[in-house]
């Protein structure tokens, strides 16, 4: 947008050919006219940087991949996060990216009439 504006395209032209909303290409060339090219990098934004570690991230995922214990039949995201001392967002956050489903594991891992489906499912999912 800005080597759209520096050729002469009006703001208008300018959004039909990007796809992208006027307030936001007013954002970026008035950023780019206060302060060139330095205007164009991210600002830091409000709130606290999310800090977990690796071994809470890694307990969410194997509390995910194991059966639960007292008496549950799965687990819910807000029991990992209680286990685990994070919260229920974090929770959510860590087991969409390791696309892992504990509270459907009810419905697979109990279907299977095989003898030895649960020591081969474990040996699956601990790779």
């Amino acid at each position: 947008m800005i080597l759209l504006s520096d050729q002469g395209l009006t703001l208008d032209q300018i959004i039909s050919r990007i796809g992208l909303s006027r307030t936001s290409v007013n954002k970026w060339r008035q950023r780019f006219h206060s302060d060139g090219l330095a205007g164009l990098q991210d600002r830091l934004r409000s709130g606290v940087p999310v800090q977990i570690s690796p071994q809470q991230w890694a307990l969410v995922i194997q509390k995910a991949c194991e059966k639960p214990d007292g008496g549950y039949t799965n687990w819910s995201q807000q029991r990992i996060a209680d286990q685990v001392g994070i919260s229920q967002g974090m929770v959510h956050h860590i087991l969409r990216e390791a696309d892992l489903k504990p509270h459907k594991t009810d419905y697979w891992c109990e279907k299977s009439p095989d003898p030895e489906f649960e020591a081969k499912m474990l040996a699956i999912v601990g790779l």
